[in-house]
């Protein structure tokens, strides 16, 4: 799917409290893929449904899968570099949980 339809995904599994983490994986890998060939896919609403998203699951890289490393590298670098672009309302779904695991740094 696209990056769209993964950030659905993602933000029905974390809504419902039913992420697999064969799943979550398979998401990443995923999103990493269309990172790195469609970037310009990745507006800041579908960046901001993700890293909603993603807070609300533990660790994402705890698994031990590089994969899940390389996503978060790279989605990193993408929401930094389009943070300037996210409305209020972008901004205010990000989860607590994204933000100081991921971007505290």
């Amino acid at each position: 799917g696209n990056a769209a339809l993964v950030a659905d995904m993602l933000s029905a599994m974390s809504a419902a409290g039913t992420a697999c983490q064969d799943y979550v994986d398979s998401a990443l890998a995923r999103l990493l893929e269309l990172l790195i060939t469609s970037s310009r896919s990745f507006r800041p609403e579908i960046l901001a449904k993700v890293a909603n998203a993603i807070g609300y699951f533990e660790d994402v890289t705890a698994s031990g899968n590089p994969t899940n490393r390389r996503f978060v590298e790279a989605f990193r670098a993408k929401l930094s570099a389009m943070f300037n672009e996210f409305l209020e309302d972008d901004i205010g779904i990000l989860h607590e949980g994204f933000v100081g695991a991921y971007l505290a740094e």
